[in-house]
Parts: C-alpha cells; structure tokens; sequence
C-alpha cells in the first residue's frame, strides 16, 4: 500500500468525482476500483480520521487480478480475497496506531485550538471597541438603565438577551415562562417550549412553541412552518421582500400571512425600555 492522507484535499485536489480518492485497488500498475475502506479494515481513516475524502490510498496486489469483478467493481469471494482482505487489515493496524499516525491526528486538534484562540480574541477586541453596541434595558427614567448584552449578531444572541429580559420580568407579556430549548440541534423543532400569554384579553397558552431568530427573514429562510410555529421572537425584522409585514397597535408586534397562516412577530428591539448604545456613551448611563 502506498498514497496519503490529509487534513487540506484542496491543496492535492483529491475529489471523489476525480476517483482519486479512498482505498484504490492497483494490479500490474493499473487502478481499478476503489475498495471499501471500512470493510478492509480501517477504523478511523474511514470515518472522520481524516476520512474516505481526504485520503489517496492504492493497493497493489498482482496476485488479486483473478478474484476481479470488474463489471461490478469488487472481488469475488475466495479464499485469495480473505487473504487480501486480512493482509490490508494489517497494514491499516499498523498505520493507524504508529506515532507518526497520532501525531496528525493532533495536526487538527491543534488548528481548532488555534483557530479558536484566533476567534475568541476577535471577540475580545470587538467587545472592548469604542465602536461596538450594547443593548440597555431601563424600566423607568427614575432607574439605572442595566447593560444587557451586545447588539444581538446571532440568535444566540438573542436568545440570551431573551432569557435576561425574562429574569428580569421585563418582557411586555402577561406571561412568558421558558420550559425547554429544544435549540438548533433538533431538526424541524422548535428554539423554546413556553407557557405564554400575550396580554390580558390572550388565552394562556401552555407548551407553547416560540422561534427565536436574530432577524424575522431567517424564519422565511430556514423554512419554518407557520402551521407548527406561528410565533416569533427576533431582535429586528430586517429586510423582508418576499412577504408583507403589517403593523399592529403594539410597536413592538408585527404581523405577517405565510401558506395561509398569520405569523406573530415580536421585535425586541422596539420593546419598552430598551435602547442600542456604543461603549463611549457608558460614562452618560452610568456604566
């Protein structure tokens, strides 16, 4: 066995459409097809250890040439086949608990550190600029406006400055009572499972589903189903040209008709007492 593997494919422009990648059976120097890699042994390169596409591996055995199917790109099964397959098998055990193996493993796991490292100080510096935003909250203007969090980017974001409005009961709903985060993880589900109601005149609803997203398109853009989630939550509506968004008598709450059903959309950012300040702008708030 010969060939490479690699944590950059691009860089060998190794493509499975190019069949230049996996485990490659060669006989008399000619390729032929490739062989499952799993199936002849290997444990961790056929998974994500760098993994079938990030690998250029060819096995050259003139012996095999026999036990060739070529019509269905396999071998037959015969006792010449179980001895290549146990030979191959070898040779992947070996490869796979050398010391030159676990150390490119580590190759990645370092990158990842790094990289992380690299984006935690981007973060860092955004977080200490003069230019960045905060989010304040101030119930009345007899009171201390609290800083809350950055201006929302994510709907991670969003969610945490949700979750700090609801500790601090200072959502604008008679009710709303977090039960669960489904979150992104689960697909087709829900971001939040919510006892919730609107007003007085609402009906309170129990296990209510609730979508938080950092802006009301990418509840169009993720396909969300009105009919399983008609109530949204977002930091601002954003641009929204493929559907009609109307006002109501609430500032903060909007409405919108998607596959017939009528979308709720709640914006933080127009709720009562809350306010997008820059950092030079602490000292006049009392930060």
């Amino acid at each position: 066995m010969k060939g490479f593997y690699t944590w950059d494919e691009e860089d060998y422009r190794l493509d499975k459409n190019q069949m230049n990648t996996g485990l490659i059976l060669s006989v008399k120097g000619i390729p032929y097809f490739d062989l499952d890699m799993e199936e002849y042994g290997s444990q961790n390169l056929r998974t994500a250890r760098p993994g079938v596409n990030k690998c250029c591996l060819i096995v050259e055995c003139d012996q095999i040439q026999e036990e060739m199917n070529i019509s269905r790109g396999g071998l037959v099964d015969s006792e010449t086949t179980d001895l290549f397959k146990k030979a191959v098998t070898e040779i992947f055990e070996k490869i796979e608990s050398s010391d030159e193996y676990l150390k490119f493993r580590r190759i990645q796991e370092k990158r990842k550190t790094v990289e992380s490292a690299g984006e935690l100080g981007i973060t860092k510096r955004k977080l200490e600029s003069q230019q960045q935003k905060w989010v304040i909250y101030q119930r009345s203007k007899s009171e201390k406006p609290i800083k809350l969090t950055r201006e929302p980017e994510y709907e991670s974001d969003v969610l945490c400055l949700l979750w700090k409005l609801e500790a601090l009961n200072a959502l604008p709903f008679k009710e709303f009572q977090t039960l669960g985060y489904v979150g992104s993880g689960k697909k087709g589900g829900p971001d939040l499972i919510t006892h919730f109601q609107e007003d007085e005149q609402s009906d309170l609803e129990r296990y209510t589903p609730i979508e938080v997203e950092s802006k009301f398109y990418n509840y169009i853009h993720h396909g969300h189903k009105p009919s399983q989630f008609p109530k949204i939550i977002c930091w601002e509506i954003g641009k929204t040209p493929k559907i009609t968004i109307k006002k109501t008598d609430k500032k903060y709450k909007n409405t919108a008709v998607k596959e017939g059903y009528q979308i709720l959309i709640f914006s933080i950012r127009l709720m009562d007492g809350i306010k997008v300040i820059q950092r030079e702008e602490f000292s006049k708030c009392g930060f």
